[in-house]
């Protein structure tokens, strides 16, 4: 039975950071457009200021803006496909970005309901949720990582893997 690398043996030399093992360049078109998404995703709370200090146009930039910022996050979703087929990575980054679209959908509704008792806090949690996201797709990543290192040994056992 063999162990999963990270806890092979507390005293080998370490694996270095980076892509490693697979095709580096399933991420690029993930990383680039969450990126994207995110930083229209924090001018939103900038237009709304701007709005809330009188600037009365940057509402209709608020609205367009959030139009924009849900097809970017759509358009990640579709990205994030790229890690899985052909990359062997991760799933759920295709499934956390089609929920980041989901909030924004909502949050377009209560933006135009005017719901702001909701709107403004559902904003801050969709800023922070889309900035974890982009932390998450700039980091190094390693070729088939399991979500739960330490389940590796009990799937091999069982001739799982």
């Amino acid at each position: 039975m063999s162990l999963h690398p990270a806890i092979r043996d507390k005293h080998a030399a370490p694996e270095p950071l980076g892509d490693i093992g697979i095709r580096w360049w399933v991420y690029l078109p993930f990383r680039l457009i969450i990126t994207v998404a995110t930083v229209l995703l924090f001018d939103q709370a900038i237009f709304a200021g701007q709005f809330l200090a009188g600037t009365f146009g940057a509402l209709h930039t608020h609205r367009e803006n959030a139009t924009y910022a849900g097809l970017t996050t759509l358009g990640a979703a579709i990205a994030a496909i790229l890690i899985r087929w052909p990359g062997r990575g991760a799933l759920w980054p295709f499934f956390a970005s089609l929920g980041l679209f989901g909030l924004i959908a909502l949050q377009i509704m209560l933006g135009f309901a005017r719901t702001l008792a909701v709107h403004i806090p559902l904003g801050v949690t969709i800023i922070v949720l889309a900035v974890l996201l982009t932390i998450w797709g700039w980091r190094p990543h390693r070729a088939n990582s399991p979500a739960v290192p330490i389940l590796v040994p009990v799937l091999e056992g069982a001739g799982m893997r």
